[in-house]
C-alpha cells in the first residue's frame, strides 16, 4: 500500500492528518497528499463493450444480401440460405 506524507492540516479519508504525517493510505487522490513510497492505486480499466452479434440465421435471404453489401461481398440470393450464411461467416473471420 502507498505510504504518503500530508503537505498540510486535512482531512483525509476519517481522519485529520498533521503536517508532515506519514501514513498508509489507498483512497481517492487528494493534491494535499505527496507520495512517499510505492506506487499510487491505478484506476479500475473498464471492460470493452460487447459487439452485438448478428444473428446470421434470423435474417432472410435478401437481409443477408444488404448485410453483405455492408462487408464488401456481393452474395447471389439464389444461392440456399445456409451457402449465403458460410459465405458471411467465412468473409468475418
Amino acid at each position: 500500500m502507498p505510504i504518503y506524507r500530508a503537505k498540510i492540516k486535512c482531512f483525509v479519508g476519517n481522519s485529520l492528518r498533521e503536517v508532515d504525517e506519514e501514513f498508509e493510505y489507498n483512497g481517492k487522490q487528494c493534491k494535499h497528499l505527496e507520495l512517499i513510497s510505492g506506487s499510487e492505486p491505478q484506476p479500475p480499466v473498464a471492460p470493452a463493450p460487447k459487439v452485438n452479434a448478428v444473428n446470421l440465421e434470423l435474417m432472410t435471404k435478401a437481409e443477408l444480401e444488404v448485410y453483405g453489401r455492408t462487408l464488401g461481398l456481393s452474395l447471389d440470393v439464389r444461392q440456399t440460405k445456409d451457402t449465403l450464411i458460410s459465405q458471411l461467416e467465412a468473409a468475418n473471420k
